[in-house]
């Protein structure tokens, strides 16, 4: 097969340092907070969903104990 499975796995970044301690603290905590996380999650996510589909149709479609296989 020339596709892998792919896992989400979860890293820890400290990405606060930049956020300062001026007025607008807390909203650059917020956005870092729950932003930046949220939007990694979606597009890592739906990488790795296209990616184990991808590997689920090839296996589908090449290996003798696939579905498609023992139903033709």
């Amino acid at each position: 097969m020339v596709t892998r499975e792919l896992t989400l796995a979860s890293e820890f970044f400290d990405l606060h340092g930049g956020c300062g301690t001026d007025a607008k603290a807390p909203a650059c905590y917020l956005a870092v907070a729950i932003g930046v996380p949220a939007v990694s999650f979606v597009v890592s996510g739906s990488i790795v969903l296209a990616g184990n589909t991808i590997h689920w149709l090839e296996y589908q479609g090449r290996c003798e104990d696939s579905y498609l296989s023992k139903s033709i």
